[in-house]
C-alpha cells in the first residue's frame, strides 16, 4: 500500500473521529487526520485504526468511528454466533442484513425462499436475547410460529444459549393461553413469536405494554413472508 502520495484535495469535515478536515491521500488509507493520529499506518480496516486510537486515548466516544467500529465489533459477534448455532457461515447478504440490523435501519430483506432469511431471523432475535433486548418474531401461520419455537429451541442449544421464548397462536389449550398472556403482560420473555393476525388485533396492547410497563421497546422486529401483514391496512 502507498502511503506516502500528497493530498491532492482537503475536504471539510471528514475526519470520521473528530469530524475535521482531511486529506483525500488519508481518506483513501481509511485513516484518521493526522489531528487524530500522526503516524501513517497501513491498516485493514476501520477496526485496526479504533483499536489504535483506542490504545492511545485518541478515540472520540460517539464519534463516526467509534459508531462504525462498534457495529463492526458486534457484527463480528453475530458471525460467530451464527456459526456455533448453524454450523456454517453468513453469506454476503446476510452480513449486509446484520450490519443493517445493527445500525437500527428499517429494511426488506428481499431474496429468494430458502437463501436463510429465516434463520437470520431466528439467530439475530437470539443474538439481542443474550445482551438482554427483545425481539419479536411474526410469522403467517400458526404452524410457523411452532416450527419458529422449534428452530429457536434448536440453534439456542447449539450456542449455549438459554433465552425466555414466548408463543403465542391458536392451538394453545386455555391454561397455556393463560400463562403465556400473564408472561406477556409482565415482559417475562426475551423473543416474542405470534402469528401476524395476533399482531394485528393486539398491536394496540402490545405497543402500551412494551411503553408503559416492560420499559423498552423491541430492539429487532423480524416479520417473515411481510405480504401476509401487508393485505391488512391496519398493520400497515
Amino acid at each position: 500500500m502507498n502511503i506516502s502520495s500528497p493530498a491532492r484535495g482537503v475536504y471539510l469535515y471528514s475526519c470520521m473521529n473528530c469530524g475535521g478536515p482531511e486529506g483525500d491521500d488519508r481518506l483513501q488509507r481509511g485513516l484518521p487526520c493526522p489531528r487524530c493520529l500522526r503516524d501513517e499506518v497501513s491498516v485493514e480496516g476501520i477496526l485496526d485504526v479504533a483499536r489504535i486510537l483506542r490504545s492511545r486515548g485518541a478515540l472520540r466516544k460517539g464519534s463516526l468511528l467509534d459508531f462504525y467500529a462498534r457495529i463492526e465489533e458486534e457484527a463480528r459477534l453475530v458471525e460467530e454466533l451464527f456459526a456455533r448455532a448453524t454450523g456454517s457461515r453468513l453469506w454476503s447478504a446476510q452480513r449486509a442484513w446484520v450490519r443493517r440490523v445493527l445500525k437500527g435501519v428499517s429494511f426488506a430483506a428481499i431474496a429468494p425462499t430458502g437463501v436463510g432469511k429465516t434463520t437470520f431471523g431466528i439467530i439475530m432475535s437470539l443474538y439481542f436475547s443474550h445482551r438482554g433486548e427483545k425481539s419479536y418474531i411474526v410469522v403467517p401461520t400458526t404452524p410457523l410460529v411452532q416450527m419458529i419455537e422449534e428452530k429457536l429451541a434448536f440453534y439456542a442449544a447449539r450456542a449455549g444459549l438459554k433465552p425466555r421464548v414466548l408463543v403465542l397462536h391458536g392451538r394453545l389449550s386455555p391454561r397455556q393461553r393463560r400463562e403465556r398472556l400473564e408472561r406477556l403482560e409482565e415482559g417475562d420473555f426475551d423473543v416474542l413469536v405470534t402469528t401476524a393476525q395476533y399482531l394485528i388485533r393486539n398491536a394496540d396492547r402490545i405497543h402500551r405494554l412494551a411503553v408503559e410497563k416492560w420499559g423498552r421497546g423491541f430492539r429487532f422486529v423480524f416479520v417473515d413472508d411481510v405480504d401476509a401483514v401487508l393485505k391488512s391496512g391496519r398493520s400497515v
